[in-house]
This record gives C-alpha cells, sequence and structure tokens, in this order.
C-alpha cells in the first residue's frame, strides 16, 4: 500500500519529467537551430524522434502548471506565492521588455517570433 509519502514522491518525479521537457520544448521553440544541434549531438539520429514527442509548450504548460501549484500548495505552502510570482504579469509593467515578460506572453507566440539574443560564452 503506498503511502502519501510515495504518492507525492510519485508526483514529483512526474513533474520535475514533465518540466524537463517544457524546458527543452521552449527552447526548440525559440531557438530552433541551436536546440536542434545541441540535441542532435547528445541523441544522434533518434534527435527526430525525441521532438515528435515534445509537448507543444503553450498547451502543456497550462496543465503542468495547475499540477505544480496543486503539489506545491500541499508540500511548501510557504512558497506557493513566490511560485504563482513567475506566472504573473509584473504589476506596473507598460513595456513589452523580453527580461520582463510573463510567462504568459509565451502563450501567445511572442518569443516565437522574437530574435532571442544568445549569451555571450
Amino acid at each position: 500500500m503506498a503511502t502519501n509519502l510515495d504518492r507525492f514522491r510519485k508526483d514529483l518525479n512526474e513533474l520535475i519529467e514533465k518540466g524537463n521537457r517544457l524546458e527543452i520544448a521552449i527552447q526548440y521553440e525559440c531557438m530552433r537551430s541551436e536546440t536542434r544541434a545541441a540535441l542532435e549531438m547528445k541523441l544522434g539520429d533518434k534527435t527526430d524522434e525525441f521532438l515528435k514527442k515534445l509537448p507543444l509548450f503553450n498547451q502543456a504548460y497550462q496543465l503542468w502548471y495547475s499540477e505544480a501549484l496543486a503539489l506545491l500548495q500541499q508540500l511548501l505552502p510557504d512558497r506557493v506565492a513566490d511560485f504563482v510570482r513567475h506566472y504573473e504579469k509584473p504589476k506596473g509593467v507598460r513595456t513589452s521588455r523580453l527580461r520582463t515578460t510573463a510567462l504568459r506572453t509565451i502563450f501567445k507566440g511572442f518569443l516565437s517570433r522574437v530574435a532571442i539574443p544568445k549569451k555571450p560564452s
């Protein structure tokens, strides 16, 4: 019989895996050629198969966020406000600067049309 701790551990591991896939998905949507090159170095000829299985960020993130928020409310309720701030639109911001853009802007496809500068090495 699974305990609550076992269930939380399983849920957390699944959310981490989904989050990792979402991270790769948004990288691929924003920086397609760079992400593909990095994946090809790691996965070789399995890259296309891997990319086909990636979720669409703007569809899968909503579900991941809801599941993560529910789990966080149970495990670390003191951190819920911090987690939510990563999603909310910054208050008082009137410009659409990339560094202040909330994740919800990504859902509207904004970043897929913006050139994102590479970080200096």
